[in-house]
């Protein structure tokens, strides 16, 4: 079992700090990450090359298979690359 948690500091006072990613392109590697997808804001997920922001939904989470999955279901399942925007500065931890 493992439990990741993530700490984006607090920007406020960064020039541009919107401009740039919290966290850069990736790939989970633990099986399955679950989130709440109300409280998801900038997430990106690249779908053939392109990036994509994934819009926050009330009430919803999102799961997203790690590598671990891609590799005992052979492929059949993906882990998708994703990265995390930098849309607001205040800290917040997921």
């Amino acid at each position: 079992h493992s439990l990741r948690i993530n700490n984006y500091f607090d920007l406020s006072g960064v020039e541009n700090a919107t401009r740039g990613f919290r966290l850069g392109e990736h790939s989970d590697y633990a099986g399955f990450t679950v989130l709440n997808a109300e409280d998801v804001r900038g997430l990106q997920v690249k779908v053939d090359g392109q990036w994509f922001a994934v819009r926050p939904r009330a009430n919803t989470f999102l799961v997203n298979a790690g590598l671990v999955i891609k590799m005992i279901t052979n492929g059949y399942w993906h882990s998708s690359s994703h990265r995390v925007a930098a849309t607001a500065t205040e800290r917040r931890t997921s």
